[in-house]
């Protein structure tokens, strides 16, 4: 996945084989002795070879169905103009994907760069492969290679090439630019190729991508969420694994445009834990489906839901933002994703730290980072806006105080409206080596409060004493 948490890394399924080995150690048998003559006979049994116990064989997991490495296509010129011509090769089929050959050509005075797969397509897909990037001097051509991996592919439902949506950017490095049309290369396997509009579902949701990918899933539905400017989110789907907990947002784009999906401001349970961008803008292209990765690491984590008193995430939302390709704002909605029909929360109690300009700041506890991947300490604010409009409240600067000496710190930003409560999250690079939370007294830093469009309404000092 992340950007792209669509992007993910495999775990192959080992098969366990068993070998047993046994047997029975043969004995002596001591010789019987006389019985003054009259002998009794002895009637003795040999003790009864115990069977090893037949070993059964693991049944074998679901596994993907191997891609189809049938179709071919003919070389076909992409683009031609402007002096620069485009042109598919072939396609070579190799062990874990397929590449689509591409011939570079730049007639043109100036040297160019190229670059593709923002947002190519596969059978009515939208994904981020045939990812292209290079350089072609001026008056020469080159031989490059865009590769489309099986699992991504797989974990769409897809296991043939049928259709390859492509295009390209071409620019130098002063003010030229060419962006061609989208370009839709069908192979030879188009004719007979069934389309599933639900191959996304289908897979994600199966044993198969379950085994093969190692996760779980933990919700899956398929309520139409969102339907507007030609845009629908028609499957919602949440997956756990050893990186964290993900959600899957499946969208649809039935309008005659490219149009960029962007996720902001998420919540858990209606905490705002993340008001930045989610990642880079993921476009969408008419007449595919695309599936948005919404990472929830690492708020999901038990060492943050302890401190916060989030016990099971019954919820998330999120601003859903459009923009057409000269970023445009299109549409904005805020989204709710209910997992249950439990009422799932928050604590929002603690000890408060400010109450002032309509913000109320509220101390939860501190964190250690839940992956122990650094020594970092994290204290966890709950903002809550009491005023009447948005504000922005933020952490300032770069160190803090603990025990009235400095460490180098920084943290995050949140946008709230009326009446919403967001976490502030301080990571604080224990540059005095904590080891335990005890050990801290006292916590100060600046805290920074700005109206919506950034005008700085206060910069209070907030002061905590433990």
């Amino acid at each position: 996945m992340l950007k792209k948490i669509l992007a993910m890394l495999l775990a192959f399924v080992m098969m366990l084989s068993l070998t047993a080995c046994g047997g029975n150690k043969p004995t002596d048998k001591p010789a019987e002795p006389d019985d003054d003559g009259n002998r009794q006979e002895r009637v003795t049994e040999e003790p009864k070879e115990t069977e090893e116990p037949e070993e059964t064989e693991e049944p074998e997991r679901d596994k993907f169905d191997e891609f189809k490495q049938t179709a071919t296509i003919e070389e076909t010129i992409l683009y031609d103009d402007k002096d620069i011509v485009i042109t598919a090769k072939d396609l070579t089929y190799e062990y874990s994907g397929v590449t689509l050959n591409v011939q570079l050509e730049n007639n043109r005075d100036e040297d160019l760069e190229f670059s593709s797969g923002s947002c190519n397509s596969v059978n009515g897909y939208t994904l981020s492969v045939g990812n292209l990037y290079c350089d072609v001097a001026s008056g020469k051509k080159t031989n490059e290679e865009m590769y489309f991996s099986y699992d991504e592919m797989r974990l769409h439902g897809i296991y043939e090439l049928a259709e390859l949506g492509l295009q390209f950017t071409v620019e130098d490095y002063s003010d030229f630019k060419a962006e061609t049309d989208f370009v839709i290369l069908k192979t030879s396997a188009f004719d007979s190729y069934t389309f599933n509009p639900n191959g996304f579902q289908d897979a994600v949701t199966s044993n198969a991508a379950k085994n093969e990918l190692d996760y779980s899933v933990d919700f899956f539905g398929t309520e139409e969420l969102y339907n507007s400017s030609g845009i629908r989110l028609v499957s919602q789907t949440m997956i756990s694994e050893d990186n964290g907990m993900m959600l899957y947002l499946e969208f649809v784009n039935d309008s005659r445009d490219t149009i960029l999906i962007n996720i902001n401001r998420i919540a858990l349970n209606g905490l705002v834990v993340n008001s930045s961008y989610l990642a880079e803008s993921e476009p969408i292209r008419p007449s595919t489906h695309r599936a948005v990765t919404v990472n929830l690491s690492p708020w999901h984590e038990e060492e943050y839901r302890g401190v916060l008193g989030i016990t099971e995430i019954g919820s998330v939302s999120f601003d859903l933002i459009l923009e057409n390709t000269i970023y445009d704002v299109v549409d904005k909605e805020r989204v709710n994703v209910n997992f249950s029909d439990a009422s799932a929360s928050f604590d929002n109690t603690g000890i408060e730290a400010y109450n002032d300009h309509g913000i109320r700041l509220v101390f939860k506890g501190f964190a250690k980072d839940p992956y122990g991947l650094t020594d970092r300490i994290s204290a966890l604010f709950i903002v809550e806006n009491t005023g009447e409009e948005g504000l922005i409240v933020g952490f300032e600067g770069e160190y803090v105080s603990i025990n009235e000496l400095l460490s180098g710190a920084y943290g995050n930003s949140q946008i709230l409206l009326n009446g919403e409560f967001a976490l502030l999250d301080i990571e604080i690079t224990n540059e005095l080596d904590i080891s335990d939370f005890s050990e801290i007294t006292g916590l100060e830093f600046e805290l920074v409060i700005q109206d919506e469009n950034y005008s700085q309404i206060s910069e209070p000092t907030i002061s905590v004493q433990f």
